[in-house]
Parts: structure tokens; sequence; C-alpha cells
């Protein structure tokens, strides 16, 4: 059901109401290796973490929320080859190259 994450996010916020924060946190929880993560629970879940005071966890799961929108530079080869491009479709090819010459997985 595509909705499904609505209805945890719904009773998240009652249950954090109520005062039970780890049972808020509980309905939030995504299996980052078996299902395909939602970006709404993730970025609730990321809030209510920082406001619990759980730093580690709270950036753990903040840098997979964002992971998405970010590649891993691994060496200023790739840093160079980003930074030169100006296009965000030259700095992927640019990006691929680099891996390719220095024959790394993508």
């Amino acid at each position: 059901a595509p909705h499904v994450y609505q209805a945890r996010l719904q009773l998240s916020l009652i249950i954090h109401k109520l005062g039970r924060a780890e049972d808020a946190l509980s309905a939030l929880e995504q299996d980052e290796q078996e299902e395909i993560l939602n970006p709404h629970l993730m970025f609730k879940r990321c809030q209510m973490l920082l406001d619990e005071n759980k730093i580690e966890e709270f950036l753990y799961k903040g840098r997979i929320l964002f992971s998405r929108h970010f590649v891993t530079i691994r060496n200023k080869d790739e840093l160079h080859a980003i930074s030169s491009a100006k296009k965000i479709s030259s700095k992927n090819k640019a990006l691929v190259e680099v891996r390719n010459f220095r024959c790394e997985p993508l």
C-alpha cells in the first residue's frame, strides 16, 4: 500500500504525544537492507532523534537520508574532476572517467 508510511507517521506522532519517545522512534524504523526507504519517515525519525539528544544515531540516519543527493569523493583526482566541471552531467561523466581510468568500481 503506497500510503502505509502516512499511517506509521501518524502512529508515531500520537505515541510521541503520549510521552513514549522510544516507541515513537520504533514506529519510524525502516530496514535499510530490506525495504525502500521513505524520506518522510527518515526525516521525522531524524527530528525525533535530535529532540531526544541521540546525536550518533541522528548523524547516521541523517547521512543515509541525504546520501542519495551526494556522491562520496574517494581521492584528489575525483575532487579535481568534479570541481573543474560546470554542469552536473559533466561532473558525473568526469567522475565515471576517473574511476574507469583507475579501474575502480563506480
